[in-house]
């Protein structure tokens, strides 16, 4: 497994990804993999983590 900077937390990881499309861990991991692939799935996926991106920038903004 690798290491981590300490300061550094993952926004969004498999199994959130997973849970959120109702699907399961394994699945993504082959579709982000490349081992699996689906268009449609991979778009949803897309578009969680994009969710995700934008709901974190917004939040840690520095005004």
């Amino acid at each position: 497994m690798r290491k981590r900077h300490p300061k550094i937390k993952s926004i969004i990881n498999k199994s959130e990804i997973a849970r959120r499309l109702k699907l399961t861990p394994q699945y993504v991991g082959q579709l982000l993999s490349g081992k699996r692939t689906n268009a449609m799935r991979l778009k949803q996926i897309s578009e969680v983590v994009n969710s995700e991106l934008h709901r974190f920038s917004i939040s840690h903004k520095k005004f």
